[in-house]
């Protein structure tokens, strides 16, 4: 593109009128001198030149010495090596900065540019050039040196921990404070990067440094900071860019404070905080405070716990008093609070509360009170639940009470005695049991006077084969309670008159608490009545196997006999029916009938039942409840089908427990019957059963929503025989009777849940396979 036709005309306008070109000299240059290369005693310097450095023009000569002794001379050898350098190549600019001592004595930076003028030949004839004055850039400059040098002195001295980066992130200073809290003490940091010294620091803190080298500040009161070490630093910090000129940024300055230390002592401070309110959850101690200038009352969680109140209660003063129980304990509270109120005496008393929910228990308040001025400004203290511990405390007495009663009772003999076999406690039951007052025997003589001695010599020789080692005397008591802390066995006893009588004999070892031996105790009950009760009972067995021996007897009589008769007249009156058709219709024959199938329907119960008694022998086997539920289910399925009962089987198939399978059939069926016969007309019904698998037992549990049954009134007679309770016409009130006595036939028991209008459920526990 042509030049533009402004510029041609300021040229030629330039070249015709000198005063444009002076325009251009005093507002645009601050000096300009033209030298003349062929003879370098002359150059000429407009007057803005010498009226930058102070000076008249008109009293300065056009010559280069009017200016080369108030140049610096170090700055004059730069400029004339860059002048030789540009005459010999016009590609090597003259440029640089030079100092004039101003003729006021003060520094002036001139920025001093120039051209060599060539003839044809490419000699260079002529030098124009132009000087800038940068005396306030330059000055400006320096200040901010000055003021990053004493940043550097400063951040090297300074009692926290600062350090300076240049825009490299390489070190510049460091203080003292950052040396140690970053463990570089005696490392050579000056000139490295922060980066390789610290090559754990991670992408963010890297995105932080480029923010703040763009002019960003960064800052934060607290962060954690992983170690390449595994360990957490918790530092605070501030890192804001530093400046070599305005807006030319130098580096950084970061600032930061390492509070691990703090924050170690404030998770110590929560740990311990944690622990006393834990603490104080467990050992249920709580915190309260009376501000009497306000008239208001502060309780902390758990003392509303205590009382228990809602979480938000906010007692008032006159209330408070009132959940201390009437009597001793309100009027002791009310007397400690005045006391310290009116004295400022601290108080400490265990008393009686009544809670918001009615319960009465123990608690220890604790108060104190402050004073400003001589007046009682506030009470405060804590207020634990010790109602437990009261309790336990009362029972702990009473129970040492109850020791000591056993320990002086007249029906227990209780012989303490050494590692030795020496008695050293002899009790009154023991006086009163042997004959011997307890001066004769403690720290005299053996438990081995009042045995009989073939008891001991057998039971010695017993123990020698057991054990492997010979056995005799006093050892023959204490052997087995010293290997298995205890031995419980029968002996006879010898009075001091000689008479006998058996005992059973408890053996224990007495510890200290290191666990070393220190002696023995023996706790002996006379068992002559029980001896003489065991013999009774032998006979009793034996009139009872007799029984039962009877019993079946009569059940083959049931079964056999009076089925046989009873099958005689069923017959009898079927055929009496066939052979005169009209009978049918005869009133007394239909009551006939309806005997026979009632006295049948009986013997089959009763023939059950005395079954049942009979049956305890019988060997329990493996049965699978969900397999046998769904059978039973199936037997009556079309029966609940009208009904409108839902048989649902929710019993795991691998579950299995003990039984006799006749047994567990018939309980099954009788409660889908149940479930059936009395079903609820208000609502669909439905049998539910499910099972819990425990340990030992298993748990079936079968739940109908039918009418359910006042156990109030009925639950003591509900597995009674021939007990009915909702007046249904076809119950004979067997079922639940031989139910219960077949499930207990089996090792099991029954429980009953149930409530009238909505339903009841009965719990049958078996034993478990496994058991």
């Amino acid at each position: 593109m042509n030049d533009n036709y402004l510029k041609s005309e300021l040229y030629s306008s330039i070249k015709s009128n000198e005063q444009i070109f002076d325009f251009i000299q005093d507002n645009c240059l601050d000096g300009l001198w033209y030298w003349d290369l062929e003879k370098p005693e002359n150059e000429w310097m407009n007057p803005r030149f010498w009226h930058t450095l102070g000076y008249n023009p008109n009293e300065m000569p056009h010559s280069p010495s009017a200016w080369q002794h108030i140049i610096d001379q170090n700055d004059l050898k730069v400029a004339v090596d860059n002048f030789q350098k540009h005459l010999a190549d016009e590609n090597h600019p003259y440029d640089q900065v030079v100092r004039y001592r101003h003729k006021e004595g003060y520094t002036v930076f001139i920025r001093c540019k120039g051209k060599a003028m060539r003839d044809q030949q490419g000699k260079p004839t002529r030098m124009l050039g132009v000087h800038n004055d940068i005396t306030d850039f330059k000055n400006k400059e320096i200040l901010l040196k000055d003021s990053n040098e004493r940043n550097r002195i400063f951040v090297e001295q300074a009692p926290n921990a600062i350090a300076m980066f240049d825009t490299q992130m390489c070190y510049l200073a460091a203080s003292q404070k950052w040396l140690q809290d970053y463990h570089l003490v005696g490392k050579k940091i000056i000139g490295r990067s922060h980066y390789e010294i610290f090559p754990e620091i991670g992408e963010d803190w890297k995105q932080i440094h480029r923010d703040c080298l763009n002019g960003a500040i960064n800052q934060c009161d607290e962060a954690g900071f992983e170690r390449a070490d595994g360990s957490v630093q918790w530092i605070t910090w501030d890192v804001r860019p530093w400046y070599l000129a305005e807006k030319v940024i130098g580096g950084l300055l970061m600032y930061t404070a390492d509070i691990t230390p703090l924050k170690q002592k404030e998770a110590e401070k929560r740990n311990i905080e944690e622990i006393l309110n834990r603490t104080n959850e467990v050992a249920r101690i709580g915190t309260w405070e009376v501000d009497l200038l306000e008239n208001k009352i502060k309780w902390s969680r758990v003392t509303r716990e205590i009382h228990e109140v809602v979480d938000n209660y906010e007692p008032a003063l006159a209330d408070a008093i009132n959940f201390f129980r009437e009597g001793k304990s309100r009027e002791l509270i009310r007397v400690a609070v005045e006391d310290a109120i009116a004295n400022g005496t601290t108080y400490d008393v265990e008393v009686e509360l009544i809670t918001a929910k009615g319960n009465i228990l123990w608690a220890r308040s604790i108060g104190q009170a402050e004073f400003k001025n001589g007046v009682c400004v506030r009470l405060y203290g804590v207020f634990q639940d010790i109602d437990e511990v009261k309790r336990s405390r009362e029972a702990l007495f009473k129970l040492n009470g109850e020791l000591n009663s056993i320990l002086n009772a007249g029906y227990v003999s209780i012989i303490g005695t050494d590692i030795n076999g020496v008695i050293t406690n002899f009790n009154r039951g023991a006086e009163i049991m042997l004959g011997y007052w307890a001066n004769e025997m403690t720290g005299i003589q053996t438990p081995q006077i009042i045995h009989l001695s073939e008891e001991v010599n057998s039971r010695g020789e017993e123990l020698s084969k057991l054990y492997g080692c010979e056995i005799t005397g006093f050892d023959a008591f204490v052997e087995v309670a010293r290997r298995e802390e205890f031995e419980s066995r029968e002996w006879t006893y010898v009075r001091k008159d000689g008479s006998t009588f058996p005992v059973q004999l408890v053996v224990t070892t007495i510890r200290d608490t290191t666990g070393n031996i220190t002696g023995f105790l023996g706790v002996g009950t006379d068992i002559s009545d029980i001896k003489k009760a065991e013999k009774e009972m032998k006979s009793l067995l034996q009139i009872t196997t007799d029984q039962n021996e009877r019993l079946k007897n009569f059940a083959h009589i049931v079964s056999h006999n009076l089925r046989s008769h009873t099958g005689n007249i069923d017959m009898t009156l079927d055929l009496f029916r066939e052979e005169y058709p009209t009978s049918a219709d005869n009133e007394y024959i239909r009551m006939l009938r309806t005997a026979l199938d009632s006295l049948k329907e009986t013997i089959a119960n009763l023939n059950e039942v005395v079954l049942m008694n009979t049956a305890s022998s019988v060997k329990l086997v493996p049965i699978k409840l969900a397999e046998a539920i769904d059978a039973a289910a199936n037997t009556v399925r079309q029966l609940s089908k009208e009904a409108g009962v839902e048989i649902i089987n929710n019993v795991k198939k691998d579950v299995t427990a003990m039984g006799i399978p006749a047994y567990t059939d018939s309980i099954l069926l009788n409660f889908i019957t149940n479930g059936i016969k009395y079903r609820s007309s208000d609502r669909p019904g439905k049998v539910l059963f499910t099972a819990i698998n425990y340990e030992k037992y298993v748990e079936l549990t079968i739940e109908d929503n039918g009418l359910g049954i006042d156990l109030k009134r009925n639950g003591g007679k509900l597995f009674g025989m021939y007990k009915t309770f909702h007046g249904n016409k076809d119950a004979r009130g067997i079922g639940l009777f031989i139910t219960k006595n077949q499930i207990d036939a089996m090792g099991g028991k029954i429980e009953v849940e149930s409530e009238v209008n909505k339903g009841t459920i009965f719990k049958i526990y078996l034993k478990n396979e496994e058991s």
